[in-house]
């Protein structure tokens, strides 16, 4: 068998691409696939240039992703790669439409999402969700319930997070971090403009609780400075570390002390490798806050909050002190996953 895989990412942040990058190079290490090509929407391809990842860019952007016109450029896309090939199978991490363009061209598609949401709520996303061979869903079900009518094709791999046995000495070394004292990381994905009232609650959250810091204790902030003072309304707090957008946050998390996340992939990653971490969850009904409150139940260095905490320093100094911990028996997904359901596809 000889296998070309066209690996459709979605932007919206970098959460899927990372994800994508996590799985390339198993797929690119199996003798029966000689191509992998990566065709990118929105801020995805953002992400694959910081990481040196060569992509299509589709220029999709981030906003109508689920559209007409997103629909048009990935069969643009997929009519001009390899259209002679017969031997393709198309990966789509939650671009949604994609199932039902692959049926059109009678190319096997699996699909990977985080939720149902599209299926629930998108123009034409049931049919593009029966449309798929093969649906992976990257997260837990007890978070996210799998639709009745989509049971049978649906696999729960669990989030795809990288596990790591690099220790907080060698992260910070690594870093230029201080290898002694409180580091803590504001670790929110990537900034996006439908984020800004969020961002701003955070930052000005965290910066305030910073005040009970110990002096030159570093407050770890992904964000360009320029941003962070836009979003601050002013300058910023004198041991608050800007770092910009990078490619490295895993290694912050390592890193650091405790990890103040929004609930999605940065707060996945955190605790699958047991660093203490304190979610801030943007609404009460949001799916990062579901997520939040199912491994606060399953991990007692996880702790749930909103942005109207006005004690969010005594969370981070209780996690603090505990140090890391042993992560939970959870299932978590991995790239043997994705290419279990591509070989599968082929029958």
């Amino acid at each position: 068998m000889s296998l070309r895989v066209d690996y459709l990412c979605r932007g919206m942040g970098w959460a899927h691409a990372a994800r994508t990058a996590a799985v390339l190079p198993v797929l690119r290490g199996r003798p029966e696939i000689d191509t992998v090509a990566v065709a990118a929407a929105g801020s995805a391809v953002e992400y694959f240039g910081l990481v040196g990842t060569p992509c299509h860019d589709l220029r999709l952007p981030d906003d109508v992703d689920h559209s007409g016109y997103a629909a048009y450029r990935m069969r643009r896309y997929l009519a001009a790669a390899s259209p002679q090939r017969t031997d393709r199978v198309v990966v789509s991490d939650e671009l949604c439409l994609a199932p039902l363009l692959c049926r059109a061209d009678r190319l096997p598609c699996v699909l990977m999402v985080c939720s149902f949401r599209h299926y629930m709520s998108s123009h034409g996303g049931a049919r593009a969700f029966d449309a798929a061979e093969q649906i992976l869903l990257a997260s837990w079900p007890e978070v996210d319930a799998v639709p009745p009518a989509l049971r049978h094709k649906v696999t729960a791999i669990g989030p795809i997070v990288r596990a790591t046995t690099t220790d907080r000495a060698a992260a910070r070394a690594r870093l230029g971090l201080p290898p002694a004292g409180l580091v803590v990381t504001v670790s929110l994905g990537s900034y996006h403009p439908s984020k800004v009232d969020y961002f701003r609650a955070v930052l000005r959250m965290a910066t305030k609780a910073w005040r009970h810091a110990p002096a030159g204790a570093p407050l770890v902030v992904p964000l360009p400075a320029a941003t962070a003072r836009e979003l601050l309304d002013g300058a910023l707090p004198a041991d608050v570390r800007c770092v910009g957008a990078t490619d490295r946050l895993d290694t912050y998390h390592l890193a650091s002390d405790v990890v103040l996340s929004m609930g999605g992939s940065t707060t996945s990653h955190a605790v699958r490798n047991g660093v203490p971490t304190v979610v801030i969850s943007p609404a009460p009904e949001s799916r990062e806050h579901r997520v939040g409150e199912y491994l606060a139940r399953r991990c007692d260095y996880v702790t749930v909050t909103d942005t109207a905490d006005d004690d969010l320093w005594a969370r981070v100094d209780h996690l603090g002190r505990a140090g890391r911990s042993v992560p939970p028996d959870l299932r978590w997904g991995g790239p043997r996953d994705v290419l279990d359901a591509v070989l599968a596809s082929q029958g």
